[in-house]
């Protein structure tokens, strides 16, 4: 049977307990306090060092919006977000362009993944954004990338338009036809009298121009109609939202935050290394 432990006595060991692991702790850092720090000094100059002549790097954003025929985009941002992700997207006139023909794995993959395109669920609107080593190349590589998505969109759209066209110009050929006729008929010169015996062919000739009439108005509304939905904005190629905005802030490197956590690696890695050291001289001494 266990001897009852009463309260107190259990919170005393406890307290016992954690006071022995913080001294433990601080007489480890004593310790190593050599090893921590020098480890730590050392990881600090190399991120330092790093911080200042590693390569600037500039951020340039574009957002761009789908090309629309008769007021429907060719395709959605969704399904352009998707592409853009796609290595084999990119011509090798952009790859030149965004400086990237020596990257790896590829250098379509390795643009596909600095782009990181967003897009918008409720608009035809998609966003990109790539870094390089100057604003300009930055927005050279956008400018790039958008001629690319220009192009394809252009090939999707085209078909659809050809149709448009095909509807305007038989709509035009039919409208020529009907104020042809029209023009030709006499209907001026028509009287309308109950007994003579040619009334029959003026109601005729009447009915006939009233139906010319009609369709004319009616063809014109349809031209007129293809036409609005055929100029923009119900039809325009791919555009940007706004100009690319590359602004001349670095994004990188981020030299404070490099200092930083270079300084708590490195004694993060001096604490490690003396830990293991005590570890191993342990394990010969038993």
């Amino acid at each position: 049977m266990q001897p009852y432990a009463s309260p107190e006595h259990v919170s005393n060991n406890t307290d016992s307990e954690e006071s022995i692991s913080l001294v433990d702790v601080v007489q480890l850092f004593k310790e190593g306090k050599r090893w921590i720090l020098g480890t730590a000094i050392c990881c600090t100059v190399i991120g330092t060092t790093y911080a200042f002549f590693a390569s600037p790097k500039y951020e340039a954003f574009a957002s761009i919006e789908m090309a629309q025929v008769t007021g429907t985009p060719v395709e959605t941002s969704i399904v352009l977000t998707e592409k853009l992700k796609l290595p084999l997207y990119y011509s090798p006139a952009t790859l030149a362009a965004c400086k990237v023909e020596n990257k790896q794995p590829s250098p379509g993959e390795f643009l596909a993944n600095q782009l990181k395109p967003s897009s918008n669920k409720n608009a035809p609107i998609l966003s990109i954004k790539f870094r390089a080593e100057s604003p300009t190349i930055a927005r050279q590589c956008l400018e790039a990338v958008l001629a690319d998505v220009k192009k394809n969109q252009g090939i999707l759209s085209k078909p659809i338009l050809d149709i448009k066209k095909s509807q305007l110009s038989l709509l035009q050929s039919k409208l020529e036809a009907a104020e042809k006729l029209s023009a030709q008929l006499p209907v001026g010169n028509v009287k309308f009298q109950f007994d003579d015996p040619k009334f029959s062919a003026s109601a005729l000739l009447l009915a006939t121009s009233i139906s010319k009439e009609n369709e004319i108005k009616d063809l014109r509304t349809q031209i007129n109609d293809i036409q609005i939905m055929m100029a923009e904005p119900q039809t325009k190629e791919t555009s940007l939202i706004t100009s690319i905005y590359a602004p001349q802030t670095k994004i990188e490197p981020k030299k404070p935050l490099i200092i930083l956590s270079s300084a708590i690696g490195g004694m993060l890695l001096g604490l490690l290394f003396w830990i293991g050291r005590k570890t191993i001289r342990s394990a010969q001494l038993a």
